[in-house]
């Protein structure tokens, strides 16, 4: 699909009416559709996605996350920003849920480590799968080595270490043990 296809496919969606709910099989078509543009990284889908996370109908909001997984938002920082708000502050689960991931996903350095919005999903937010999300994302970003952090994230998802803030720190602290002695 060239640009000018992907373009006509983003009109179509753009000219959906946002000011009634949507049914579920509009939902699914419009994420399909979506969701196809996002895959090939289509600029103008990523910047759409981004201003449906302002509309009312949670739908549309999930929609939008979802897509925007696939994007890398490096040079976004105000979407950035936008999304731990949202995090904190989104009623639907289901969107919290993808914003954690999408959080998670980003690199951070070791001087914007941790993500201080998904350390505050984790320790606050009523939802298991938000907080285990924030967690994964949390183990992901925090540099230590890959084997260990899959490993970490396996004894998460077995229910073996608790899904807290103590418990990510304890993991670093090793992590970072293991690698200063094998320094």
């Amino acid at each position: 699909m060239d640009d000018a296809a992907m373009q006509a496919v983003l009109d179509e969606v753009r000219a959906i009416p946002t000011d009634t709910p949507l049914e579920p099989e509009e939902t699914r078509a419009i994420y399909r559709r979506l969701h196809d543009l996002a895959e090939r990284r289509f600029a103008p889908a990523r910047a759409f996605c981004a201003s449906c996370l302002a509309r009312l109908d949670a739908e549309w909001r999930s929609i939008a996350v979802m897509c925007l997984h696939h994007y890398d938002l490096d040079d976004a920082p105000a979407l950035l920003d936008r999304l731990r708000w949202m995090l904190g502050n989104e009623p639907d689960s289901d969107v919290r849920i993808w914003i954690a991931g999408i959080l998670g996903a980003q690199p951070t350095g070791a001087d914007a480590w941790p993500d201080r919005a998904l350390a505050r999903a984790l320790d606050d937010d009523p939802n298991f799968q938000v907080r285990a999300n924030a967690f994964r994302g949390l183990i992901e970003t925090a540099g230590i080595p890959y084997p260990q952090a899959q490993q970490a994230l396996q004894q998460m998802e077995r229910g073996e270490i608790p899904i807290t803030w103590a418990a990510i720190e304890r993991i670093v602290a090793a992590a970072q043990g293991d690698t200063q002695t094998r320094g």
